[in-house]
């Protein structure tokens, strides 16, 4: 799918990308930030309305789970014909790519293994936070924008189609009626009861995640860059900050062992090809 805009959220973002796509032979796509994602789908839109071959690519957050399939970024938005105006990573956020052992190693000479081990026990010192993050996350998905409330009945699919009861008590009772279910999905999500669950089956989760890639798939990467700084300290490579910027930088002079390493990276080029 040859683009000629890819939008992203942040900084790390473009400079990561518009490396990671100059890769592709005679690729000419430009990568522009928005800022934020609730940007990204707008921004695409008024694109595709100038003709502009535009798709976004975004972080995962706590907006949906991890995906059971990891080989490649999850799709994130189809139009009604099914083709592909954005997609989201895998991992977390970008900074998750970052902490990859094998290009930590690279980057920095931290001993790879050992890496892992020190970032194994950042995950475990984090594990009751992420999952109350978890749980705030999930909670969110009900609420508006989200969890659309629509002004008009769902089962009309026909924008110029109206229900076939257009009476006072009719509309009286359409209107209770799906504002009432919303409400009580909404009140459901949001109970202390269903909070104290999903975060119980958050850490279950957590701590089950035992490898480098379930850590990078279920925590935040600044969570864990926080929460590494004193072994980043120990090691001398500086602050979170300049540990993530020295991994960029070497992403940037050796794209193609990055790829070698990012797997996700690498299938998400090919799906531009």
């Amino acid at each position: 799918m040859p683009l000629s805009k890819l939008y992203v959220e942040g900084a790390l973002d473009v400079i990561l990308m518009s490396c990671i796509v100059s890769t592709l032979p005679g690729n000419a796509t430009v990568v522009e930030s928005v800022g934020t994602k609730g940007s990204l789908r707008p921004r695409v839109r008024e694109a595709r309305e100038k003709q502009i071959e535009a798709c976004y690519l975004r972080d995962r957050d706590f907006d949906t789970d991890p995906p059971a399939v990891v080989t490649e970024p999850t799709v994130d938005l189809r139009t009604s014909q099914g083709e592909v105006r954005g997609w989201r990573w895998c991992r977390h956020e970008i900074e998750n790519y970052l902490l990859e052992p094998g290009v930590v190693a690279a980057a920095t000479g931290w001993d790879q293994a050992d890496f892992a081990a020190v970032l194994g026990r950042a995950a475990r010192s984090l594990r009751f936070y992420t999952a109350a993050r978890w749980a705030v996350g999930t909670a969110r998905r009900a609420l508006p924008p989200l969890y659309e409330l629509c002004t008009r009945p769902v089962a009309l699919k026909n924008p110029m189609k109206v229900p076939a009861d257009l009476s006072e008590q009719a509309s009286r009772d359409w209107a209770a009626q799906y504002v009432g279910e919303f409400r009580d999905e909404v009140t459901r999500q949001l109970a202390d009861a269903t909070i104290a669950a999903n975060f119980v089956t958050w850490v279950q989760q957590l701590e089950a995640a035992t490898d480098a890639h379930e850590v990078l798939l279920l925590h935040a990467g600044k969570d864990l860059l926080a929460t590494l700084e004193p072994e980043i300290a120990r090691k001398k490579l500086g602050n979170p900050v300049l540990f993530c910027n020295s991994i960029r930088d070497w992403i940037l002079a050796h794209p193609a062992q990055a790829l070698a390493t990012l797997p996700e990276w690498t299938a998400f080029l090919r799906l531009l090809a």
